[in-house]
């Protein structure tokens, strides 16, 4: 029996509409002309989010490599659950198989969607928070339990894309591979979670700015819509010693989380900066780009795809 398939959204659709008009929007892909397309048509890989079933050497490795050196016991706990809940469906299919059902045909549905309803879940969280961040002209913010939320959020979203499954797979070398293809999913949210905690517990000095653009150049974002300013340039085989986050939120305003203050004003008042940030998030582009209106894309279109 052929394995049913789904197309699944690797960028939020939501997140999306600030760059959209009647639901559709501007993007660009190397090789192509900038097109216009509807919301449900970007973003989108065949079974992205498709749970595969861990092997117990595939746990103990990942607790060995990645849980164990974690600096605080609340990011190993908090990994130590997620290992919990991803397993939970290869505990489930045992179960069934012992009662004498087909596991797999009665479990593939979950198999295929639980992973994006996690996603769904974490993002209606913090929709409400990106709400008030695009309504307001300076960081809003600044209440401990929303903060949390927010930071979570921004670094699922980080993990969450094919530049960063790919990042991995080049970084972690022969020693994770089969690990990595079949644990990816609870490998974005282990790394999530502690990324998000960390942001969290150096609030005070990785400080968090919103920027409104008061130039003539739009913003536009990419199918890697939060980056690490720091890592962009450097080359492939490379590691960023430092974070420096960017997360643009409309044509008109973006999210910065870095440790100095050049960006303390709030505002983007120079050209150059708007069509710095447009480089950065064009390069680190797995494979496309959105914008409000074609020519917001034109100074982009020889850097994607350039980044491997």
């Amino acid at each position: 029996m052929n394995k049913p398939t789904r197309r699944q959204h690797t960028v939020w659709r939501s997140y999306l509409r600030s760059w959209a008009s009647g639901e559709q929007i501007w993007c660009f892909m190397a090789g192509k002309e900038p097109f216009r397309a509807a919301l449900m048509k970007v973003g989108q890989e065949r079974d992205f989010y498709r749970i595969q079933d861990m092997t117990d050497g595939d746990i103990a490795l990942i607790h060995a490599a990645l849980i164990a050196p974690m600096g605080h016991e609340i990011q190993r706990r908090a990994a130590e659950r997620w290992i919990l809940e991803f397993n939970r469906l290869r505990d489930l299919r045992r179960q069934l198989d012992g009662a004498g059902i087909d596991a797999a045909q009665a479990t593939e549905a979950v198999y295929i969607e639980a992973e994006e309803q996690l996603h769904g879940e974490i993002e209606r969280n913090a929709l409400p928070l990106l709400e008030r961040l695009k309504a307001s002209d300076a960081f809003c913010l600044s209440d401990d339990d929303d903060y949390i939320v927010f930071v979570h959020f921004l670094m699922t979203q980080y993990f969450r894309t094919s530049r960063m499954l790919g990042n991995m797979r080049r970084g972690m070398g022969t020693r994770f591979e089969g690990t990595l293809s079949r644990s990816m999913g609870v490998l974005r949210h282990i790394m999530a979670t502690a990324a998000g905690f960390t942001l969290f517990a150096e609030r005070a000095t990785m400080k968090c700015h919103v920027l409104v653009n008061d130039t003539d150049v739009p913003l536009i974002t990419g199918d890697q819509p939060v980056i690490n300013m720091l890592a962009v340039d450097l080359p492939a085989d490379a590691m960023a010693k430092d974070c420096e986050f960017y997360y643009p939120l409309s044509p008109s305003k973006a999210l910065v989380i870095l440790v100095d203050d050049r960006f303390a004003g709030g505002r983007i008042c120079e050209a150059h900066v708007a069509e710095e940030f447009n480089r950065l998030i064009a390069l680190s582009a797995e494979r496309q780009v959105y914008a409000a209106s074609e020519s917001d894309l034109a100074n982009i279109k020889r850097l994607v795809g350039k980044r491997q």
